[in-house]
Order: structure tokens, then C-alpha cells, then sequence
């Protein structure tokens, strides 16, 4: 999750994830405390789905905000760039709906 997540907001905004990886690793104690901040959701959560799908988000998040400064961003998306933003959002709109089988809710008749 946390692959496809990041892979679909770097393509959508053609800022390659390469950068903000070696950003993130050059600035290794601010990374650490975001990795602390985020131990009290590990406290209280009770599975691996909901661990990856919220370190997911929060990574996601932060790479759109670097993504934001990038000058690739200001560049006309392509046809297939639309075509999968399009496809990432119908996902996110179905999954927690529970439409798909095995996230959680029953499969609506």
C-alpha cells in the first residue's frame, strides 16, 4: 500500500520519489521524530492494515507538500497522468465504502 501510494502520487505529479528520499535521508532526525510522533498510533491500533494505511497517508501527505515546490508540477499533466489520478481516486472512494470484498464491509447486494 504504502509503495502503490507513493509511486501514484509521484507519477501524478512527475516529481520523482528519488529526491524526496534523499531529502528525507539528509535530514535523518527530523525523519526520526516524525517516526516517534507516530508511535502512538501503533499503541492503539489492533492490525497491520490500519498501521500501513495510516504510515501510508502520513507519508503521502509529505510528499505532496514537497511535491508542491517542485517545478516539474507546473507542467500540463499527460493523458495517462489523468488517466491513473482518476483511477487513484475512484479507488479511494470505493475501498472504504467497502465495495471491494475483504476491506472490511459487506459486499452491498
Amino acid at each position: 500500500m504504502l509503495a502503490v501510494s507513493v509511486l501514484a502520487i509521484s507519477h501524478v505529479a512527475g516529481v520523482p520519489f528519488r529526491r524526496f528520499r534523499e531529502l528525507l535521508w539528509a535530514r535523518r532526525g527530523t525523519m526520526l521524530i516524525g517516526l516517534v510522533l507516530m508511535l502512538p498510533v501503533f499503541l492503539t491500533g489492533v492490525d497491520w492494515i490500519r498501521w500501513w494505511v495510516i504510515i501510508s497517508f502520513d507519508l503521502s501527505v509529505v510528499f505532496l507538500l514537497y511535491a508542491a515546490t517542485q517545478p516539474e508540477v507546473d507542467r500540463a499533466p499527460t493523458r495517462r497522468t489523468l488517466t491513473v489520478f482518476a483511477v487513484g481516486v475512484i479507488l479511494l472512494a470505493v475501498v472504504p465504502v467497502g465495495i471491494i470484498p475483504g476491506f472490511g464491509a459487506p459486499v452491498p447486494m
